[in-house]
């Protein structure tokens, strides 16, 4: 850090998704004072409905009405809503923002099967979405090398930086395809998240260095600056990584 401003508004400032915010309890506290208020900051805005339905279970017409007419009504009425888990930590644990980045076609075009066919798309209409993906053009495949060495070495047309012309033939240093037990392409969440958690089906890594690997591999960082023409992975790489290190940390379940 140089000691400068970093963010001058919302325009430059990454706010945290839901899946990035940290669990959060809220307490409310029985005490002898009156109400004032339980703290805004903290409460989520359905948090008034529940002390609303549990003053109507004490006999209380409303909420408005119950703090009008008894204004000696202690904190232990929202005891109903001590202990608030807000929702994001659940997204954060899930494989769902995971399989956005894996499923969609930059990352899954490349990650085939056993023919070793890679795969170009359109731009796609959602995480997942195959729809205008296609196979590979002049005949290209992988091969047992998955750089195409046994018939046209990929390093024919891609090199070390994506060519200028929108659509022009991507590059990133290492190009070629991942191991054919890395299939993404075609299969579903599910598949994905159980192959990823089995070290001999991610190329042998620890969930932690998948994360890893997301976020400083070039060949993977190519997939959020893909060129003009085509659509970046969704997110960041550091949120793909800390999406996944998040998911780890829950026990990795799976859809």
């Amino acid at each position: 850090m140089d000691h400068k401003m970093q963010q001058s508004n919302y325009h430059d400032y990454e706010s945290l998704r839901l899946w990035q915010t940290p669990e959060v309890e809220v307490r409310a506290l029985e005490n002898t004072d009156r109400i004032r208020g339980a703290g805004e900051p903290g409460l989520p805005a359905n948090t008034r409905h529940s002390v609303q339905r549990h003053l109507r279970r004490h006999g209380r017409p409303s909420a408005r009405h119950a703090f009008r007419q008894d204004r000696e009504i202690r904190m232990k009425h929202l005891l109903t809503v001590a202990f608030l888990t807000l929702a994001p930590q659940v997204s954060a644990q899930t494989f769902d923002p995971v399989a956005e980045v894996l499923l969609h076609p930059r990352c899954a075009n490349c990650h085939v099967g056993t023919d070793g066919i890679p795969l170009r798309s359109r731009d796609a209409s959602g995480p997942g979405d195959m729809t205008g993906t296609r196979p590979h053009g002049f005949r290209v495949r992988g091969g047992d090398s998955r750089m195409g060495i046994e018939t046209l070495s990929c390093s024919t047309c891609h090199g070390k930086k994506n060519t200028p012309p929108p659509g022009g033939a991507p590059g990133a240093e290492g190009w070629a395809l991942p191991p054919e037990d890395m299939q993404w392409a075609a299969r579903t969440p599910a598949q994905i998240c159980d192959q990823l958690k089995h070290s001999a089906r991610n190329g042998g890594r620890t969930l932690a260095e998948v994360a890893d690997h997301v976020s400083n591999d070039p060949l993977v960082l190519w997939g959020w600056v893909p060129g003009p023409g085509r659509d970046p992975a969704p997110d960041t790489p550091a949120r793909a990584a800390r999406a996944i290190l998040a998911w780890a940390d829950a026990g990795a379940p799976c859809p």
